[in-house]
């Protein structure tokens, strides 16, 4: 089944509302600090991801990264994405990540032909939670960790994603070389 963004935060909503009784459901929106305003930890997140999955029916792969989430928006968001197991995308160049900010860019603010050269803050009047939330979208999407990521226009922040692509596929290839190095040693001992 396809769970739109409101179902899930609907569904989270509701786990939110049976499990901690202290908590005004006039509180609980997408901006508000898991951590800092519900004072959640990460235990409270893991139990909130596995209440999710009960009550859906499903199975979340990765939860390191619901683990982190800031906000209860950034929460539902990681949530989206895994439920609806979109794949992360292989990109080359700095163009191909900049067509999938743009379609991100688009669905979720309605910001039609952005430009590399935009500055998030004054171009596209993004503020710090907007910021945080593409950094999340983006490593979900490219399967990638964006850690302490400064960045002002979209060529920046393209540039940073497709760096970490890139370093993440050179890792790989230095494993699966390391393990097939090993395995030759292995079989030359036999």
């Amino acid at each position: 089944m396809q769970y739109t963004k409101q179902d899930i935060f609907n569904i989270v909503k509701s786990i939110i509302m049976e499990k901690y009784d202290g908590i005004d459901p006039k509180e609980i929106n997408t901006g508000v600090s898991l951590k800092h305003d519900f004072k959640f930890d990460s235990l409270d997140l893991l139990e909130l991801v596995i209440a999710f999955e009960e009550k859906c029916n499903i199975s979340i792969k990765d939860t390191s990264r619901l683990l982190k989430a800031y906000s209860l928006g950034e929460f539902c968001y990681l949530l989206h994405k895994q439920t609806n197991q979109e794949s992360p995308m292989i990109t080359e160049t700095k163009e191909d990540v900049f067509k999938y900010v743009n379609e991100y860019l688009l669905d979720k603010y309605n910001i039609m032909n952005a430009r590399p050269s935009d500055n998030l803050f004054i171009d596209l009047h993004f503020t710090d939670f907007d910021r945080s939330e593409l950094i999340a979208w983006a490593e979900t999407k490219f399967d990638i960790r964006l850690i302490h990521t400064y960045f002002i226009n979209l060529d920046d922040f393209c540039e940073k994603v497709l760096s970490m692509i890139r370093s993440k596929k050179i890792k790989e290839i230095q494993k699966t070389n390391f393990l097939q190095r090993i395995k030759q040693r292995f079989v030359k001992q036999k």
